[in-house]
């Protein structure tokens, strides 16, 4: 049996595989053009026979729209498929138990000038919508840990931890593997879509 982890809320499709007997597979590729449509491809490249996966992990979000649900729509087909339903894990969370450190907030590009927050203190945590005024209050009580590619927008912020690399698959099974599934994922955007701040005017 096999467990299936799918990460699509940054510029990467990041896929795991772990099974009972031939081990742990991981994947990572860059998101080009329509890319993303090919998850199915690259999910049998490190899991040929899908009839043996037996848990699903994916990242609902918050992250990219697009990747977002194409993600966690293919999970929850599967999911479907195989009866097994779906774990779904924010994003904020991974970068969490990334940063293995407390008393911080998670920063996520949201883009427009925001961001998608994460406050992590003793057990408790937060998720909120952020531009860079509220960032910068924010870190007069919690360090700032954000991914070093957005560095230059919070380059006023003193008080933060630029990490280096994005979280590794395997985090995704750590996160999922003690949670009971759900039947059906829902795509955590915290924020508006293009769609519906064109309806709303």
């Amino acid at each position: 049996m096999a467990f299936l982890g799918i990460d699509t809320s940054t510029s990467y499709i990041s896929l795991i595989s772990i099974g009972d007997k031939k081990g742990k597979k991981e994947l990572l590729v860059e998101i080009e053009n329509k890319m993303i449509e090919n998850i199915p491809f690259y999910i049998e490249k490190i899991i040929p026979s899908i009839e043996t996966i037996n848990k699903i992990g994916v990242i609902i979000g918050p992250g990219k729209f697009t990747s977002l649900r194409i993600g966690v729509n293919i999970a929850n087909a599967i999911g479907l498929m195989l009866n097994t339903g779906v774990i779904p894990i924010n994003s904020l969370d991974l970068w969490h138990a990334h940063a293995q450190m407390e008393d911080i907030c998670i920063l996520i590009d949201a883009y427009r000038n925001e961001f998608y927050c994460g406050m992590f203190s003793k057990g408790l945590k937060k998720y909120m919508l952020c531009n860079i005024n509220q960032v910068l209050s924010i870190s007069q009580k919690y360090r700032i840990v954000a991914h070093q590619s957005l560095n230059k927008k919070i380059e006023q912020i003193k008080n933060k931890h630029l990490l280096n690399s994005l979280p590794p698959a395997f985090l995704l099974y750590t996160l999922a593997k003690n949670k009971k599934p759900v039947e059906y994922a829902q795509p955590f955007y915290l924020k508006k879509t293009d769609a519906e701040r064109n309806l709303n005017g």
